[in-house]
């Protein structure tokens, strides 16, 4: 099995040669034979699941729990204990013999590692895709991820109606957020175990009350439970082949926490449950809400988000979309417009994400990418021929100097950059594909005016125009300031407090407005 960590191209802490993608395939081509996914999952089976997640839970608690790309989290992959849970979850059963020992979890390391591509005639894009989108989500920032909800999903957007959140979710957005966090350092702390009547100790009320109130982290953790049972019933039908399942749905992802029953609530990889209340879930939760008016202004919200986040850099000269008339009547031109001396870069923004079977690198992977990687091309590229013919409603946009593109995407498409054909073919001006995360990270920048020469070197470069964006910036500017929009979100958080940033590793908001000797109550 290829470990992207260990392969060239990708982000953040890789080596960073995209031609070297074929020694990868080569790689893969002329390893061993590998036992198949299903014969990992029969190992997986041997193991009742009471005994085997705990085992999952307890181990991956005692990794850091923000830092997924550390050297304790390469020595056991959070993606491989993943699967292990899984599986456990769907497929496993109490009438089990087998006792799960202190070597059981490295022999389904093993077991895991040996699993091949179950593919006829594998592709770069069939093995890569797939493998990226399984394995870059956990080595993202946690926090970046939580501080955009609550940026691009919990604050007002002007002429977009705030979501009710509390309708879908149960309880408002940022109450489920900090819940989340205070769960998952709970857990953390407690060996991968959480159980609800913790919340019952005495002299905890006033504290909840004042911060979060234990009514809403009830509701959190009542949101993130879910039973082996329920999670076999609520398997999305369809989409993944049998031969790729090892890509399909995880339960965790949506219900981190397990109940065992009498064996207690465990969650397999703590860092899954603040990860429950990132964008990507909160997508799915506002599509199959009920509540009317989410899919309309996704696409305004996700545009509104790019436009906070240029505006958030101070120096840059930023414009709205045009609105102007043609002979078919009303047209609007590309999202956003980056002016500099030495470019233009016109910005088209696009809210749709790989599904399920995109990522598993299926026949719709295609369907997905025409419409949102090729359409935003074109679509800059429209925009760019009106600049350059000096049409009257861009005389406010300079056509003396080059036009460059960004498509940015709400979530990553993590090989968009990469030549690969499966991700569109390239059109008249030169453009990156960058997701929300990469845009974040680029208008962090230090200082601002350095953001577009950056852009036209990586552009102009044959290989580093392959990377991801972030990548590219990173090697530039490896001291990158903190992003305004997010630390304005996370502020919210700050009641957290000293200890939770210190006992997780991670970075706290700028400001603090709780004393340490409140906060640590509630979290250790």
């Amino acid at each position: 099995m290829v470990d992207l960590s260990q392969a060239p191209g990708f982000p953040p802490n890789f080596s960073h040669q995209i031609g070297e993608f074929s020694r990868v395939y080569a790689d893969c081509e002329n390893e061993p034979m590998a036992d198949s996914y299903s014969e990992f999952v029969q190992k997986v089976r041997r193991y009742k699941p009471s005994q085997l997640i705990p085992a999952i839970a307890q181990l991956s608690s005692s990794r850091p729990l923000i830092q997924t790309s550390n050297d304790e989290w390469k020595q056991a992959t959070p993606w491989a204990l993943a699967a292990m849970a899984r599986e456990s979850i769907l497929y496993g059963n109490e009438f089990r013999p087998n006792s799960v020992n202190t070597t059981t979890i490295d022999e389904l390391f093993d077991a895991f590692g040996q699993v091949s591509a179950s593919q006829a005639e594998p592709t770069l894009n069939t093995i890569l895709t797939p493998l990226a989108h399984e394995q870059f989500p956990h080595q993202e920032s946690v926090f970046e991820e939580i501080a955009r909800s609550q940026a691009l999903f919990g604050q007002s957007v002007p002429s977009i109606d705030p979501f009710p959140w509390e309708e879908v979710i149960g309880l408002p957005l940022d109450a489920a957020i900090g819940a989340s966090l205070m769960i998952a350092s709970l857990a953390s702390a407690h060996g991968g175990r959480f159980e609800t009547s913790w919340l019952q100790q005495d002299g905890l009320d006033e504290l909840f009350d004042r911060f979060v109130p234990k009514r809403y982290v009830e509701a959190t953790a009542s949101l993130l439970t879910g039973t082996p049972s329920a999670a076999r019933h609520a398997l999305p039908p369809g989409g993944i082949p049998w031969s790729q399942r090892r890509f399909a749905f995880n339960p965790l992802w949506t219900k981190p926490l397990v109940d065992l029953g009498s064996a207690g609530t465990w969650t397999p990889l703590p860092t899954a449950i603040p990860r429950a209340i990132t964008p990507a879930n909160l997508y799915y939760a506002g599509m199959k809400s009920t509540q009317s008016g989410f899919a309309e202004d996704l696409g305004t919200r996700v545009e509104a988000y790019v436009g906070r986040q240029l505006r958030s850099a101070r120096g840059l000269q930023v414009y709205p979309e045009v609105v102007f008339d043609s002979r078919e009547g009303e047209q609007k031109s590309a999202d956003w417009f980056l002016i500099a001396d030495e470019a233009v870069v016109v910005i088209e923004v696009k809210s749709a994400r790989m599904t399920l079977a995109a990522k598993a690198a299926g026949p719709a992977q295609q369907t997905i990418v025409e419409r949102s990687i090729t359409h935003g091309r074109d679509q800059i590229d429209k925009t760019a021929r009106l600049i350059r013919a000096g049409h009257d409603a861009f005389q406010h946009i300079p056509n003396d100097r080059r036009i460059i593109g960004l498509v940015v995407t709400a979530e990553p498409f993590y090989l968009a950059n990469s030549r690969l054909p499966e991700y569109g073919p390239h059109r008249e001006v030169p453009t990156l594909v960058a997701s929300l995360r990469e845009i974040e990270h680029m208008v962090a920048v230090p200082p601002s005016n350095e953001i577009v020469p950056a852009l036209l070197e990586i552009i102009d470069d044959p290989e580093q125009s392959t990377w991801a964006l972030s990548t590219s910036l990173q090697r530039r500017f490896p001291a990158a300031k903190r992003n305004k929009v997010l630390d304005e979100a996370w502020a919210q958080f700050s009641w957290l407090g000293p200890s939770f940033w210190a006992n997780t590793g991670a970075i706290p908001p700028v400001r603090n407005v709780v004393r340490p000797d409140e906060t640590h109550l509630l979290i250790n």
